[in-house]
């Protein structure tokens, strides 16, 4: 504890608190007997975890795992269908992403290091439009994507350390590789620009 103590006088910025995170005890559901709210994305620090949906069986998955999933990927339609249940009822692993009105009786949670106090969940960007939901979404499709493309320069670096049969067969898989992700690429590009038009009728149904 004194070392920990002594690198924080040194430079705050190389302690960093471990954040709580299922929200206190008490804290709002989204209903009486609903489901619970996330407390994290109603402080000052907001909430970084994966989002996650709810399967049929009425299992939480987070999105970076349903997406590590190549048979998910490669498939336009239930990929879409699962970033759109996400963005539908955004939710990380302690409760669903919703504005609670105070934190006035939980204010020994908020003042925990690392969370900076109360503040509303901020679900839409005035600037851009574009919901936290979105963004979060949007994230998790791109960390898919840059895993596509790894996994095209992995094989086309072992290109050069094969021979015969094996060289042939590594190429072929990065040629197959090299498809899909220009494929994903194109899905993505479709999907956002899906989101982006879904945002601005959003903005222009607003009553002003």
């Amino acid at each position: 504890m004194r070392f920990i103590r002594e690198l924080h006088k040194v430079d705050p910025d190389l302690v960093v608190p471990k954040l709580p995170g299922r929200p206190p005890p008490g804290f709002p559901r989204t209903a009486i007997g609903g489901h619970p709210i996330c407390a994290r994305c109603n402080s000052k620090r907001g909430c970084d975890e994966s989002l996650c949906f709810t399967t049929t069986e009425g299992e939480v998955v987070t999105l970076e795992y349903a997406l590590s999933d190549p048979r998910t990927l490669r498939d336009e339609e239930r990929t879409h269908a699962l970033l759109d249940a996400a963005l539908a009822s955004p939710r990380c692993k302690y409760g669903f992403h919703e504005k609670v009105g105070s934190g006035t009786a939980f204010q020994s949670y908020f003042g925990l290091p690392g969370l900076g106090g109360f503040q509303t969940y901020r679900d839409i960007d005035d600037r851009t439009g574009r919901t936290a939901a979105f963004e979060g979404v949007a994230a998790a499709y791109d960390g898919a994507l840059v895993r596509e493309h790894v996994a095209h320069t992995w094989l086309e670096n072992q290109l050069d350390k094969l021979e015969g049969v094996q060289r042939e067969a590594c190429r072929a898989a990065r040629d197959e590789q090299a498809r899909d992700s220009a494929s994903t690429l194109t899905w993505s590009r479709r999907w956002r620009r899906r989101g982006r038009q879904s945002a601005h009728a959003c903005r222009s149904r607003r009553p002003n």
